[in-house]
């Protein structure tokens, strides 16, 4: 059974619908926007930096489940590519990379998401037309961060399409992976694509498939024993 793409576009962020349908690739204009008030969970660069990992995933998942409508399943697969490409630091740079392309900065990975090449002067001209600032993505707050990321995914259709389709947290991952991180705006990147599409330093595509089911899999049991725990404290309450 088909079903349709359903996207809220704004000025400021993007809310994408768990619910996604989908009846083949849309053009940008037939994607409407709807403003709606921006949701604000707000932290500086210092508090966020002193967060443990798993502090991180809660302010990360926080964030998304605000500023979105993405089920759990969903923000587990983002979420644990997001572990394997920089831990969750918001100011992270491929040191390996950084060093061999010295001279020309916007080709190392940088940021939560690890963009790169072409991707970071695109997030520089984000930035300037939306904050006033040209900063790549290690410069910017977390929220800048996550913010374009949605802003990345809502122009990626052939992920939007894998996303909505994902019933489990590494298939969430996996459209992730081929379709976020990699792949293009119409396609998802092949296993043999990845392979070549692997950065200085960093594991094959098995490799990576592994992490992200691994890292998927925990993340969504965390969120699920948060939830447990919120709804033990309401029946308490009552």
């Amino acid at each position: 059974m088909q079903q349709n793409v359903k996207i809220n576009t704004m000025q400021w962020r993007t809310k994408i619908s768990s619910d996604i349908q989908f009846t083949g690739y849309q053009s940008k204009e037939d994607i409407k926007p709807e403003v709606e008030p921006k949701q604000e969970l707000e932290i500086s660069n210092d508090e966020y930096d002193s967060l443990t990992l798993n502090q991180k995933a809660d302010y990360i998942s926080n964030y998304l489940h605000q500023n979105t409508e993405f089920n759990d399943v969903q923000i587990a697969g983002i979420i644990a590519c997001l572990i394997n490409e920089s831990a969750l630091k918001r100011d992270a740079e491929n040191q390996m990379e950084a060093k061999k392309w010295a001279d020309e900065p916007h080709k190392s990975g940088k940021g939560i998401a690890q963009w790169s090449l072409g991707r970071n002067l695109n997030f520089a001209e984000w930035m300037q037309s939306n904050y006033g600032e040209e900063l790549f993505p290690n410069e910017a707050t977390i929220n800048q961060q996550l913010e374009f990321m949605l802003y990345e995914m809502s122009q990626r259709e052939a992920f939007l399409h894998a996303f909505s389709m994902a019933t489990t947290p590494e298939e969430a991952a996996d459209a992730v992976r081929r379709g976020f991180e990699n792949g293009s705006s119409n396609s998802l990147a092949s296993r043999k694509q990845m392979d070549s599409y692997v950065k200085v330093g960093s594991p094959g595509a098995d490799e990576i498939y592994r992490k992200d089911a691994k890292q998927a899999n925990w993340v969504y049991s965390r969120l699920n024993t948060i939830i447990m725990a919120k709804q033990g404290i309401k029946l308490l309450i009552k």
